[in-house]
């Protein structure tokens, strides 16, 4: 069973809650916007606001990091420094595991959109 992250009524942080939607849809009937696509949404802002606040970014605000721009080289410059000081701060946030030594670490830290595939995927184990 795949566990679904949302923000909290204080809108800060992440927990797990049941939302009611059309299992042949997909569609959740208050919003009427595909279930995964809310979740998606709301992850990717949290996960933007964790890249700002864990590396200090104080002249970058989350619209300024897009969806599928690399994180590191030529998008938005992180470091092998900062690679490590945001898996902290990922493994705090969410208690997920992250190996240094594993490839696929390097394809989760691609983009927001790869670290929040990740997640979403860690959050069902």
């Amino acid at each position: 069973m795949k566990i679904h992250f949302v923000l909290d009524a204080r809108g800060r942080e992440f927990v797990p809650q049941k939302r009611f939607c059309s299992a042949k849809s997909g569609i959740d009937k208050a919003e009427k916007r595909p279930y995964n696509f809310l979740l998606m949404d709301e992850l990717k802002k949290q996960l933007k606001e964790l890249i700002i606040n864990s590396l200090e970014l104080e002249d970058t605000t989350p619209e300024d990091i897009k969806d599928d721009a690399p994180l590191f080289g030529s998008g938005l410059g992180l470091d092998s420094i900062d690679a490590l000081e945001l898996g902290v701060a990922l493994k705090k946030k969410f208690n997920i595991k992250l190996s240094a030594e594993s490839e696929d670490s390097k394809k989760h830290f691609a983009s927001v959109n790869a670290l929040a595939e990740f997640i979403n995927s860690e959050s069902g184990k």
